[in-house]
């Protein structure tokens, strides 16, 4: 008896309170075959709602927020399995014009810190396709990595 009644509870719960569909629970989604590189994608993940898809790691690099931080991440494709793919892109938005997609690029100085250029771009694109900002800016990454000199 205690069970069903239970059992009626959580289902009215979750009429009244539907939780946002999982990553997991998501059927349809573009294959990692017919992924374009370098293209921008709205994604559903663990961490990105968009991310630029980059063929050589299966992967898309998109901006997470994580204690406060910002910073470039790279998350996986779903099709490449468990346990680091989850990534299922929903829908190819625009070219990215930013050659180089890697979360950390050299300065002039050699000095290693955030490629600014691709996170500012990632920034505005969320703006201009999700309609607002799905974090407050408080943190960026370059405000507290480590300085590595390159030879």
């Amino acid at each position: 008896m205690m069970n069903r009644e239970f059992q009626i509870m959580k289902d009215k719960q979750r009429q009244e309170h539907p939780v946002q569909e999982s990553v997991y629970d998501l059927a349809e989604f573009i294959a990692l075959a017919h992924c374009k590189d370098q293209w921008l994608y709205r994604i559903r993940s663990r961490n990105l709602i968009l991310g630029v898809f980059r063929k050589d790691q299966n992967g898309f690099v998109g901006i997470r927020e994580k204690f406060g931080y910002e910073y470039l991440f790279v998350e996986f494709h779903w099709d490449t399995g468990e346990p680091h793919g989850t990534v299922k892109p929903l829908e190819p938005l625009e070219r990215c014009p930013i050659a180089n997609l890697d979360e950390d690029v050299r300065n002039e100085d050699g000095a290693l810190g955030a490629n600014k250029e691709l996170f500012d771009w990632l920034r505005r694109k969320e703006v201009q396709h999700i309609g607002k900002r799905k974090r407050s800016l408080k943190k960026t990454r370059d405000s507290f990595i480590v300085v590595f000199k390159g030879k």
